[in-house]
C-alpha cells in the first residue's frame, strides 16, 4: 500500500463519518410531526370520538324524543353500556388538550379541553378554542391551524 492509497482511504473514512454524523443529527433534530404518528393519531381519535358522540346523541333523541341532560346521562342510559361513545359510565375522551385524554364536560365553551355540551340543542363540540398546533406542537398535519371547537 502506497501513501496515496492510505490518504485516499482516510479521505473516504472522513466522508463516511461525516455522513453518519449528519444523518444522526437530521434524525435527532427532525421536525417531529413528519415522523410522529402519535400526534396525528390524537387528532384522528378526537375527531372520531366527536363523530361517535354526536351519533349517539341523535340515537338517544330518536328513542326518547329529547336530548340527554348531560353526556354522563347518555352513558348511563345506554343499556349495558354498549355505546361506542362510552367506556363504562364515562364518555370517551378527546386527546388534544391532554395526552391521557380529557372527558370533562362543560356547559360553556371555555377552552379548557374536554367536551362542550348544550343540552337544549344536543350540540357537542371539542372544548378547545385555539388551533391544534398550539396543543400538539409536533403535529404537522392538514388541520394544524384549525380550531377544534369549529369541527
Amino acid at each position: 500500500m502506497g501513501a496515496k492509497s492510505i490518504l485516499r482511504l482516510r479521505w473516504y473514512e472522513i466522508v463516511v463519518a461525516l455522513l453518519v454524523i449528519i444523518s444522526l443529527g437530521v434524525l435527532y433534530f427532525r421536525p417531529r410531526g413528519w415522523f410522529n404518528p402519535s400526534a396525528a393519531r390524537k387528532v384522528y381519535t378526537t375527531k372520531r370520538s366527536l363523530a361517535i358522540i354526536r351519533s349517539e346523541i341523535l340515537k338517544y333523541k330518536d328513542i326518547t324524543g329529547e336530548y340527554p341532560n348531560s353526556l354522563h346521562d347518555l352513558c348511563e342510559s345506554v343499556s349495558q353500556n354498549t355505546s361506542e361513545a362510552c367506556i363504562g359510565p364515562h364518555i370517551i375522551a378527546e386527546r388534544i388538550s391532554d395526552s391521557n385524554g380529557n372527558s370533562r364536560e362543560y356547559n360553556e365553551l371555555n377552552g379548557d379541553g374536554g367536551w362542550y355540551y348544550d343540552k337544549m340543542t344536543g350540540t357537542v363540540k371539542v372544548n378547545i378554542k385555539n388551533p391544534v398546533r398550539q396543543y400538539i406542537r409536533s403535529y404537522m398535519g392538514s388541520v394544524g391551524q384549525e380550531v377544534p371547537c369549529d369541527w
